[in-house]
């Protein structure tokens, strides 16, 4: 009759759990690498609807090989398009929907300017700083005016503060209504890089959204007054 030798059971237990938590972090990751390649290539490649409240429609767009989503958020306001055109331009905007040390860096002409502004991130994610450049155009057509704002990373030094922004192809436009009102439709298209997950940026990206645009409406309607008699030799009101 065999019989187990006592030691010889206490020299291979460290080695089972060593395998079994081997085997469970394969199963894990494996689990984990199917998920993401199964959301990386889905995606209907059109704008849906996320959600319709306090007169803002937030959409995003999932495009198939793109792990992160765009989102879109649409809204009217009583404003003329110059009005519009001035507040967009001014640094205390940007403060007032949640960005930090926002300042003009250049003003090439009213058409484009570059800026400078930073946005606390969640967690333990070091804070982002952003330069970009802000190019204004209007279709002759619909007289829609179209606010570009793309990431220029290189235009000044790297701030140890902050981990710099590099890709970021955001809009607003603003379509005229006729009323006196201008339709905006903000859309975001922003990778925050620095390891931050794309998931959390998908995640949080409708509240975000719907936030920016709750506080845009109340910098318009607390600030009209200010802009009411701005003018801009390229703009042609409605």
């Amino acid at each position: 009759m065999k019989v187990n030798d006592p030691k010889s059971s206490i020299k291979t237990r460290p080695r089972k759990i060593f395998k079994n938590i081997f085997m469970a972090s394969l199963c894990l990751f494996v689990a984990i690498l199917a998920c993401h390649f199964a959301w990386l290539f889905s995606g209907s490649g059109r704008w849906e609807l996320l959600e319709k409240k306090d007169g803002i429609a937030v959409y995003s767009l999932k495009t198939p090989g793109i792990a992160l989503k765009k989102f879109k958020a649409v809204m009217s306001v009583q404003s003329s398009l110059s009005a519009a055109v001035k507040i967009m331009q001014d640094p205390h905007f940007c403060d007032s929907v949640g960005c930090m040390g926002s300042e003009m860096i250049e003003r090439v002409d009213d058409k484009l300017q570059y800026y400078y502004f930073k946005w606390a991130m969640p967690l333990f994610f070091k804070t982002r700083d952003f330069v970009v450049k802000s190019r204004f155009s209007q279709d002759p057509a619909t007289k829609a005016v179209l606010l570009q704002i793309t990431a220029v990373p290189e235009r000044i030094p790297l701030s140890s503060c902050c981990f710099r922004i590099v890709d970021m192809n955001n809009s607003w436009r603003f379509i005229p209504q006729g009323n006196g009102d201008i339709l905006i439709e903000y859309m975001v298209d922003t990778d925050q890089g620095g390891f931050f997950p794309y998931f959390l940026s998908n995640m949080a990206g409708s509240k975000f959204m719907h936030s920016v645009l709750i506080k845009t409406r109340a910098f318009f309607q607390e600030n009209q007054d200010a802009y009411r008699d701005a003018k801009f030799d390229f703009l042609e009101e409605a």
